[in-house]
């Protein structure tokens, strides 16, 4: 590539940095949208959807811990997955009508576990209706 000028770039120069630039931050924006499925990762701020809670039978170790957790966050549409050994739970938080409880029941049967559905939803606000 080939400098005029004393290797000032000029104008148009700066122009095509300009869209440069530009194009890589919005392509690396696209990615990230991409990745995190569209949705707020966990840590920026309200989860877009209420947590439910699942019993997990048959986890024994860290191990089991790890295989539940990969189960369920492989699942489109799930935006944070916490399992406790000490707690035999999973904490799932996605959208109901995309990631039903049968869906991540099936999921974790499918990894070889038991799951069940737990009747609280963990983040959903109280109302004068539902205290």
């Amino acid at each position: 590539m080939r400098v005029e000028n004393g290797g000032n770039i000029g104008a148009d120069g700066r122009r095509v940095w300009f869209l440069l630039v530009a194009s890589v931050v919005g392509a690396v924006v696209a990615v990230l949208s991409a990745c995190r499925g569209g949705r707020l990762a966990p840590g920026d701020g309200a989860a877009s959807s209420p947590a439910r809670e699942f019993a997990i039978e048959g986890m024994t170790c860290q191990g089991c811990v790890e295989t539940v957790t990969e189960a369920l966050a492989k699942l489109p549409g799930i935006e944070h997955v916490e399992v406790s050994l000490q707690d035999k739970r999973a904490r799932v938080v996605a959208d109901a009508s995309i990631v039903p409880d049968s869906a991540i029941e099936t999921a974790v049967a499918e990894a070889g576990y038991q799951a069940r559905a737990m009747a609280s939803r963990l983040a959903t606000p109280p109302t004068p209706e539902n205290p």
